[in-house]
């Protein structure tokens, strides 16, 4: 009995039966899955695409905004030197301008300083025309017209007199004028025979010895002739082979009248010397 329980087989536990409807619903399932799977491996993968389209898109629009920028910045560039070389030949033609403008303007000025020069010289002649006339008593150049004459021709006449006798004053005038002159001249020349100068650098004086016998000193500044100061009288004394006995109050007030003299005169050596001379011998005439 023993071995006959050995020997027999061991039981195996009965499978379940198979279910066909189960089996299909499976299969369905993994089909499913797998054309779930499927759609969402071509969406990434078209994703993947278009994203790479996008970046191959903009890094191109990138560089052709580049490339327009760069060009852009080189036209800018050129425009900006040609604008600059158009300003500067401006600023040149403005400096042009303005120095034909300055240059007009220092003709002009001095064209009318000179006018201005000519109008004084020619108003002062005028002035001193009238004055000749005023001191002859030709007030008026009008004459009677004669009877029987007429009007007009009275004043034709008058007028023709009248233009004749300004030409024969004027030229009078003009003779007058080249007098004053001459004796001017002469009257200077006649003051460097009668006198004579010394020049002293340390002191800075000039000693006119008089024909009197009279030294005078005279102070000049060290930039005389030039400055717009007067000479002045320093000293008088008696000098010389045969002097002039003249007291101390006649040469003190001979000094005081010189050095109050107009400027004009004290600004001329030969006027001073001379005025000065003049004052001595009014002094000494009157004491």
């Amino acid at each position: 009995m023993a071995e006959a329980g050995a020997l027999a087989p061991a039981q195996v536990p009965e499978e379940a039966p198979l279910d066909a409807a189960a089996i299909r619903s499976r299969v369905e399932q993994l089909s499913l899955k797998r054309r779930r799977r499927g759609v969402e491996e071509e969406a990434e993968v078209a994703d993947a695409e278009v994203a790479l389209g996008l970046d191959s898109a903009y890094q191109v629009a990138e560089e052709g905004m580049d490339v327009l920028d760069s060009s852009t910045t080189a036209i800018s560039i050129d425009d900006l030197d040609a604008y600059l070389e158009r300003l500067r030949k401006e600023v040149s033609l403005a400096d042009e301008g303005n120095r034909k403008v300055s240059d007009e303007i220092g003709v002009t000025a001095e064209t009318t300083t000179n006018d201005m020069i000519r109008l004084d010289v020619d108003s002062e002649v005028l002035e001193s025309l009238l004055s000749k006339l005023e001191s002859k008593g030709f007030n008026h150049f009008e004459a009677s017209p004669a009877p029987g004459q007429s009007d007009s021709s009275s004043t034709d006449s008058c007028r023709n007199q009248s233009i004749a006798d300004k030409d024969c004053i004027y030229e009078v005038l003009e003779l007058d004028q080249q007098i004053g002159k001459s004796k001017m001249n002469l009257k200077m020349l006649q003051s460097l025979q009668r006198h004579s100068f010394e020049y002293f650098d340390k002191e800075e004086a000039i000693v006119a010895h008089l024909d009197r016998g009279i030294d005078a000193s005279i102070k000049i500044s060290s930039d005389w002739p030039l400055c717009s100061y007067g000479l002045k009288l320093i000293s008088l004394r008696n000098s010389g082979t045969h002097p002039t006995n003249m007291a101390s109050s006649l040469l003190s007030k001979t000094k005081e009248l010189a050095n109050g003299l107009d400027l004009h005169i004290r600004q001329h050596l030969l006027r001073f010397v001379d005025a000065v001379e003049e004052i001595l011998i009014r002094e000494l005439r009157s004491g």
